[in-house]
């Protein structure tokens, strides 16, 4: 990472600007509700993980569906998708719906039976299938947002008066906050707090308790003891001064101070083996999400950002989501969230709440690459005990019937996403209309109720 980008994206940024945080609670006594947002980066097809009962009769959506979706599951006809439905789905009846779901999302399943979710189907953001559209519509939360622009999450975090937490390598759009002018070409990430490498975060320091097999005289232990022997040196020596370079060496000292602190906490509150050896890049962001709920009142955490990429499933699509549904829904211990819910206090579990959507939808039918193409219109998953247990919105409409045979047919949307994200925003306690201007005016389906999102 080059300096410029590390100063800009990481603690060192932060506490440039803001002091040293409060003194920690008791992991038991921590209580915020905070929101963390999953983006599933590349259009996630969420007509994988739940699926329509197979139905023999040819003219039902039962039939129809798995029909135009042969080449995805690898089937030679409709004669084989009873038993693959057997094989890789199990059967749930919610709110007066029945459907199936992917048996590797054991985890998601207890919690959707225990009323810990929501669902809403059919919602939409940008009204095109492009990926830069619509990661604009939907973390910015708004029609045409820039790039460069706030996002929805850095600015409810700022509504709320509390820090945006990053827990993935890069800031998302939806990271950042807004200006003090509302520039929509423009952001404040003052209250943004990159912890990427958890209570690692900072500035590398070489631990010989930590690191045994690397020699003191190597170069990582020589350069770890240089930088911070010369900005603590530059600390004591400007801590009294006006100069210009104040800023970066109180940065460092508050940042060390700052560590300590995170490290403290998480010792006091270790997790489990399980958690400290989930890999790979979702792993990594699930251990960061421990270190920073853990140490929430220190952070001021109130938002929080993950994200799964390479979800862009043009070609062999079953198997690729199948793995991700694996590391993020299932009970073992590579499922992440599962693995993460048992390191945390109930009063943690019983104040977050999970959203999972990408970009854009999938098209209905599947490709003859194993795959599927992009679409407009999807649903949004939400998981936490805070949430009703509700299904909004017609899980597989029948409406879309006649349109699987249609070239390029996708999900239609009825309910516009800044209709869902207010919710979320109204339950954090943000004044919804501050966050997303103009989403009273936005379309909702006809008989959805989005009141009906929280208990």
């Amino acid at each position: 990472m080059k300096r410029r980008d590390f100063l800009k994206t990481s603690l060192f940024a932060f506490l440039a600007l803001n002091p040293i945080l409060s003194t920690p609670l008791r992991a038991s006594e921590l209580s915020n509700k905070i929101l963390i947002n999953i983006f599933l980066d590349g259009g996630f097809d969420f007509r994988q993980l739940f699926v329509p009962l197979f139905s023999t009769d040819e003219s039902s959506y039962g039939y129809i569906f798995w029909q135009h979706r042969l080449s995805l599951y690898s089937l030679a006809s409709v004669d084989e998708v009873s038993a693959f439905y057997d094989d890789n789905y199990e059967t749930l009846n919610i709110d007066g719906n029945s459907f199936g779901i992917a048996k590797k999302a054991d985890w998601l399943k207890e919690q959707i039976l225990g009323g810990d979710f929501a669902m809403v189907n059919n919602v939409v953001g940008s009204q095109n299938r492009s990926h830069v559209s619509g990661v604009s519509y939907m973390e910015g939360g708004a029609e045409n947002a820039n790039p460069n622009g706030s996002g929805w999450g850095g600015r409810l975090a700022q509504e709320v008066g509390g820090n945006m937490v990053s827990l993935s390598k890069h800031l998302r759009l939806f990271c950042n906050g807004a200006t003090a002018n509302n520039s929509p070409l423009d952001h404040d990430n003052s209250s943004v707090i990159s912890l990427y490498n958890g209570a690692k975060s900072g500035i590398y320091e070489f631990k010989s308790e930590v690191e045994p097999d690397v020699a003191l005289d190597s170069p990582k232990p020589v350069l770890s003891r240089a930088i911070h022997s010369y900005y603590q040196a530059k600390y004591e020596e400007l801590k009294e001064s006006d100069s210009i370079y104040k800023k970066v060496t109180t940065s460092y000292h508050n940042t060390q101070k700052f560590k300590v602190q995170l490290q403290q906490q998480v010792s006091e509150n270790p997790p489990n083996d399980t958690l400290k050896n989930l890999t790979g890049a979702f792993g990594e962001q699930t251990k960061n999400l421990y270190d920073a709920l853990i140490s929430q009142d220190i952070l001021n955490m109130r938002v929080g950002s993950m994200e799964d990429m390479g979800c862009d499933t043009h070609r062999l699509q079953f198997n690729t989501l199948e793995n991700k549904i694996n590391y993020m829904f299932n009970s073992s211990d590579e499922g992440c969230l599962s693995v993460l819910y048992q390191n945390l206090p109930q009063s943690i579990k019983d104040n977050i709440v999970f959203i999972f959507n990408g970009e854009f939808g999938r098209q209905l039918a599947s490709n003859p690459d194993k795959g599927t193409d992009h679409g407009r219109g999807n649903s949004i998953l939400l998981v936490g005990k805070p949430l009703g247990g509700k299904i909004l919105g017609e899980i597989f409409p029948q409406s879309e019937i006649a349109k699987f045979s249609q070239t390029s047919s996708d999900i239609e949307g009825k309910t516009e996403v800044t209709q869902v994200y207010a919710k979320l925003c109204e339950w954090l306690g943000a004044n919804a209309s501050k966050v997303l201007p103009n989403y009273e005016n936005k379309m909702v389906e006809e008989g959805v109720n989005l009141e009906n999102f929280f208990n």
